[in-house]
């Protein structure tokens, strides 16, 4: 959720709207941050956890519960949401905030 809102931050300071939203692709753009194929395959996949492990008990539809379980069967494969990986994307933007917003 950190991401979210960091992204949600850029947003605010730069004085841009943003739709309610949890996806952290859309965010992204919206706040004109420029991320790699690879970032945005973690923020599409955060972007799940963050709606249905951190905000709400279930998904709302059969079709949500289903893309939820692909990606928890695809991170069991992957190291990709692991702390170590993910602080340096985090970093970057947070960084990034920093340095337009001081």
């Amino acid at each position: 959720m950190s991401f979210e809102l960091l992204f949600k931050c850029h947003c605010v300071e730069a004085g841009t709207s943003f739709r309610h939203t949890h996806d952290l692709v859309e965010l992204a753009k919206t706040a004109n941050l420029r991320a790699s194929r690879h970032e945005i395959e973690v923020f599409k996949t955060l972007s799940a956890f963050i709606i249905w492990d951190g905000r709400y008990p279930i998904p709302k539809t059969a079709k949500s519960l289903e893309e939820h379980w692909k990606h928890q069967i695809d991170l069991s494969q992957s190291d990709e949401l692991d702390f170590e990986i993910l602080l340096p994307i985090w970093r970057r933007f947070s960084d990034l905030y920093l340095e337009r917003h001081r």
